[in-house]
């Protein structure tokens, strides 16, 4: 991880507030991963008035002292849960069930709202083939926000599923890599067209709390 001087990152929050924006989004995937850094952001960061949101996931939100974010402006973070079965998927992320549950507490009980992306799709998902993705989302205590698995050039399990789906060749356009993701989407186990559906029936679906009213 490359870090930036503490002193750049402060003077942007001031350019950015001097300028009418008032309540800032800190696009980091991994908040609080290297504490010192962050500590001292944070440190920094306290008394300005300033609301912000964030991005990080379960593991890092149980080691911080999460109640020095909220000191500091921090008023709603993302964790990048995917599924309550991530671990077992293939993708490299040894996140239980339980750890995303009690950083979401964490969070709330921290006075940051709390807030899960969940991706629909994940290869050997045993909680999207067994429809427990939807019951989960339904009872965690957090808002959530949902996507459908894409498949992308560059990434590990891209490479291992291209050609399986492009007649064992590797796509060349991207039109071919579209391709590949909905023939991937079309054989998966599940329908995932209708989990979205019912996901985004769920009062805690981000969706639903932003919607006009009348």
């Amino acid at each position: 991880m490359r870090t930036r001087p503490v002193d750049d990152v402060i003077a942007e929050v001031e350019a950015q507030r001097e300028a009418g924006l008032e309540f800032q989004f800190f696009l980091d995937y991994v908040f609080g991963i290297n504490r010192p850094f962050y500590t001292e952001v944070c440190a920094r960061m306290r008394g300005r008035g300033i609301g912000w949101v964030g991005q990080t996931r379960a593991e890092i939100v149980l080691k911080n002292d999460v109640t020095a974010w909220a000191e500091a402006g921090c008023q709603g973070m993302w964790l990048g849960a995917e599924s309550p079965a991530v671990a077992g998927t293939g993708v490299h992320k040894r996140v239980s069930e339980k750890q995303v549950r009690d950083a979401v507490l964490k969070l709330r009980d921290a006075g940051i709202t709390p807030f899960a992306f969940i991706l629909l799709g994940l290869p050997d998902d045993e909680a999207c083939m067994s429809d427990w993705l939807v019951d989960w989302a339904a009872g965690i205590p957090a808002w959530f926000g949902i996507n459908q698995l894409f498949l992308r050039p560059g990434t590990s399990l891209y490479d291992g599923l291209a050609a399986r789906y492009n007649g064992g060749a590797v796509p060349e356009t991207w039109e071919a890599v579209e391709e590949v993701t909905r023939r991937y989407r079309q054989g998966y186990p599940a329908d995932l067209d209708d989990q979205e559906r019912r996901l985004t029936r769920l009062p805690n679906y981000l969706g639903n709390a932003i919607l006009p009213v009348g």
